[in-house]
C-alpha cells in the first residue's frame, strides 16, 4: 500500500496526520479493508473545531446528494452496537459466558473457543452442554413443550439467551432509561422506509413503539403503512426464530438470496445508513459488494456506514468514500467516523425534510 500526503499547512499538524495514517493502516490489518492500492490523506487548513466543522459539512453535503435518488426516505441497518450504545446490552461473548455461568459449567468459554475457533461455532458446542443440563439439573427452568422429541435441542440455548436479553433490556428501560437520550430523540425524528436489524432485542419496540416482523416471512412494505422493522435474525419474543448457530446463518442471514433480493430494492431507491456494525463484519461487507455488483456500480453514493470513533482531523481524499473488499470484489461507500451520532441523524433528518418541501 502506498500512502500519499497532501499539503501540510502547519508543522504541528504532522503528528496528527501521521497518527491518522497509522490508525487507518491498523484498521486495514484488522479487516476494515481500505483500498490497498492507494490511500490519500489530505490535511486542510486545520485548527481544531474548524477542521471538525469542515468534516461535518462535507458529510452533510454527501448526505444531501443522496437525497437526489428516487425516494429520500431512509433505510436503516441496525446492528448490535446500537443496542449496546443505548441499552448497554451484553456482547455475544458476554452472553455466552453468562449462559455457561447459568448452567454452572465446569468449562469456561475459552475451552469451547479453543475447540471451535469462533463464537458462532462455540455456541453450537455450548448448545449441547445446555441440552444436557436441561434434561438434568435444569429441567424445571424450561417450558414443557421444549422437551418434545420433534424439537431441536438448540431451543434450550435460545430460550436462555432470549430470557437474558429481555431481562437486560427491561432492566435498563425501567431504571434510568436509555443512554444518550438526545441521540434517541434525533433518531426518532428520521423518516424511515424500513429498518433492517440483525438484533434480537426489543430496542425499536420499547423505545419507538414500532412493530417488527422477522425471518423469511418479513415483508418490506411501503412506509405508508408505517415504519417496518425487519428482524432478519429473529426476536427474543420468539426464541426459536433467533439466529445463533451456523445452520441458522445458512437459512436466515443477510446473504440469503431471498432476503438479498428484497434488500436490493432498498439500495437502489433509498439513502441507506448502517449503524452499530463493525467495518470488518463479513456479512455487511459481502452485502455491500454484492449490491454494487448487482447494480453495476463501483461506488454506492447513497450508502453510509456510521462508525464509532474520533472524528478525523484530516479528510481521506476529497470525499467520505471508503473502499470495502471481499473475496468476490470491492465497492466504495461513504464512511462517517464520529463518537457523537446526533449530528449525523440531524443531517439525514434535515435532508429528508428539505426533499419534501
Amino acid at each position: 500500500m502506498t500512502v500519499k500526503y497532501g499539503t501540510l499547512r502547519r508543522h504541528s499538524s504532522l503528528d496528527l496526520c501521521v497518527q491518522r495514517a497509522l490508525r487507518l493502516l491498523l484498521l486495514c490489518d484488522e479487516g476494515s479493508l481500505l483500498n490497498q492500492d492507494d490511500l490519500v490523506i489530505v490535511h486542510r487548513h486545520a485548527s481544531g473545531d474548524d477542521t471538525i466543522s469542515e468534516y461535518r459539512n462535507a458529510i452533510g453535503r454527501a448526505i444531501s446528494h443522496a437525497a437526489a435518488i428516487p425516494d429520500e426516505k431512509l433505510v436503516l441497518f441496525s446492528g448490535a452496537g446500537l443496542s449496546r450504545r443505548h441499552l448497554l446490552l451484553p456482547s455475544w461473548y458476554e452472553l455466552l459466558e453468562d449462559v455457561l455461568d447459568h448452567i454452572e459449567s465446569k468449562c469456561p468459554l475459552d475451552f469451547f473457543l479453543q475447540r471451535s475457533g469462533n463464537l458462532i461455532d462455540a455456541a453450537k458446542d455450548i448448545s449441547i452442554a445446555v441440552h444436557e443440563w436441561a434434561w438434568s439439573e435444569g429441567k424445571g427452568e424450561f417450558p414443557e413443550e421444549l422437551y418434545a422429541g420433534n424439537l431441536s435441542h438448540v431451543n434450550f440455548l435460545k430460550h436462555i439467551v432470549a430470557g437474558k436479553v429481555s431481562s437486560a433490556t427491561q432492566k435498563i428501560n425501567e431504571s434510568n432509561g436509555p443512554a444518550l437520550p438526545e441521540e434517541i430523540a434525533a433518531l426518532g425524528n428520521l423518516e424511515f422506509e424500513n429498518i433492517v436489524t440483525t438484533n434480537y432485542d426489543q430496542f425499536w419496540e420499547l423505545l419507538f413503539g414500532f412493530s417488527p416482523t422477522h425471518g423469511l416471512d418479513s415483508t418490506f412494505r411501503s412506509s405508508e403503512a408505517g415504519v417496518n422493522v425487519v428482524k432478519i435474525h429473529g426476536c427474543v419474543t420468539a426464541p426459536s426464530s433467533m439466529v445463533l448457530l451456523p445452520e441458522d446463518y445458512d437459512n436466515y442471514s443477510l446473504r440469503h438470496k431471498y432476503i438479498f433480493s428484497k434488500l436490493l430494492v432498498c439500495f437502489a431507491e433509498h439513502p441507506v445508513l448502517f449503524v452499530g456494525y463493525s467495518l470488518s463484519d463479513p456479512d455487511i461487507i459481502e452485502l455491500i459488494v454484492e449490491t454494487a455488483k448487482a447494480l453495476r456500480k463501483t461506488y454506492l453514493e447513497n450508502v453510509f456506514v456510521l462508525s464509532m470513533g474520533n472524528e478525523p482531523e484530516a479528510l481521506i481524499g476529497e470525499s467520505a468514500r471508503f473502499n470495502v473488499l471481499s473475496g468476490s470484489g470491492s465497492a466504495d461507500v461513504n464512511l462517517i467516523e464520529t463518537s457523537e451520532f446526533e449530528w449525523v441523524y440531524r443531517a439525514f433528518s434535515k435532508t429528508s425534510r428539505g426533499a419534501q418541501q
